[in-house]
């Protein structure tokens, strides 16, 4: 044992408590071997040193399962953009012998100006408020979200065509072919407006979700006992009277849309190239109502039950936010998902024959005219 006085190398080792149920009240328990070799020193018993939730840290959180789901659905499309960009059938739908009018031409190119518009500034707007704030807010997720959920667009048409776009727009054709389980023939010739659909998806379905987040927050703070499904009719009402109407002219005036797959009794101007399934009116505002939803749910951390978990994740910043991201990601192609897959599966076995007087520019290619495919019928 050294005598200089200096501190042991080993003083700060530390010893496991023996246990001591026999002790009196008051009397410490030994704490081993080295205290007794040691007498003068400190132990720390390691019941008084506060447990390590290491389970806890490792529990898998929904943020983990929604941006494991998130990183999927990013690989699938990317690698289904990229076998589309690579073939053949990068290339324009053309609009056929049919003869667009002038005024019709006119409205596709102002839609076309107004959406590549709105989505400038949309992106403009997108990254000064990461710029000022070096955070990404609710509102910026969904942006990214909807826009990831982008390719399942043409979804609708997987097992029967039912939906075209006019092909006047600015397209090369589509990559519907490539996205696995697709059934129908000729979806790579659906003329996707590329000037237009990306910014509708990027800046309107956000406006949409919020819209009805609105909506929602209204009737809870005027009725806080409001029954849910009242809440949902809200949220149904608000998409109603915005994007819906935007939906309805699509195809009614300005013809950039067309929905030839429908059952024509239950259409408004059933059975012509201009008609509009009733039924849209139900499906399309379901992803929108679902998302404000879970907006208005939100916990104390801003966090919507897909982000949950992601506050808990250690390490730099970027960390969590890619796990948010990849978590939004997937709740809107989940979404996106569900309306493409029940609107198609129903009108697959529902749907009348396609309108007598539908143009070229509105068929796609996908029956009749120059292509050797029937059109569907039930």
């Amino acid at each position: 044992m050294r005598t200089d006085g200096a501190k042991p190398a080993w003083t700060g080792v530390s010893a496991r408590a023996l246990s001591c149920d026999h002790c009196r009240p008051g009397q410490r328990a030994p704490v081993g071997l080295l205290e007794l070799l040691i007498p003068n020193r400190k132990f720390v018993m390691l019941q008084d040193v506060p447990a390590v939730d290491v389970a806890g840290r490792r529990r898998l959180r929904p943020v983990h399962v929604w941006a494991g789901l998130g990183a999927v659905f990013i690989a699938v499309q990317t690698a289904v953009y990229i076998r589309w960009i690579a073939s053949s059938d990068f290339r324009a739908t053309p609009t056929g012998p049919d003869h667009l009018s002038s005024t019709g031409l006119l409205m596709v190119r102002g839609f076309e100006a107004i959406s590549t518009v709105m989505g400038v500034v949309g992106l403009i707007w997108f990254i000064r408020g990461i710029y000022k704030t070096r955070r990404i807010d609710s509102a910026r997720l969904l942006m990214l979200g909807w826009l990831s959920s982008y390719w399942l667009d043409p979804w609708l048409n997987f097992l029967t065509p039912m939906f075209t776009y006019n092909s006047a727009a600015v397209n090369r054709g589509s990559w519907a072919g490539f996205i696995p389980g697709y059934h129908s023939t000729n979806g790579n010739r659906i003329a996707e407006p590329l000037l237009i659909n990306p910014s509708n998806y990027f800046v309107t379905f956000t406006l949409a979700t919020f819209v009805s987040l609105w909506a929602i927050r209204t009737v809870k703070r005027r009725r806080p006992e409001a029954p849910l499904w009242l809440v949902i009719l809200a949220g149904f009402a608000s998409v109603w009277c915005t994007l819906s109407l935007m939906d309805l002219a699509g195809a009614l005036v300005q013809h950039i849309d067309a929905w030839p797959g429908a059952i024509q009794g239950f259409s408004i101007h059933g059975g012509h190239y201009d008609q509009f399934p009733i039924l849209e009116l139900v499906f399309f505002p379901t992803p929108f109502v679902i998302a404000g939803y879970l907006l208005y749910r939100r916990d104390e951390n801003g966090l919507t039950a897909v982000e949950r978990g992601s506050e808990q994740i250690t390490g730099p910043r970027w960390k969590a936010n890619a796990a948010r991201i990849l978590a939004v990601v997937a709740l809107c192609n989940v979404l996106n998902l569900g309306y493409t897959t029940a609107i198609g599966t129903f009108t697959h076995y529902t749907t009348d024959h396609w309108p007598s007087d539908m143009p070229s520019y509105l068929t796609n290619e996908q029956c009749g005219g120059i292509t050797d495919i029937t059109c569907p019928t039930r």
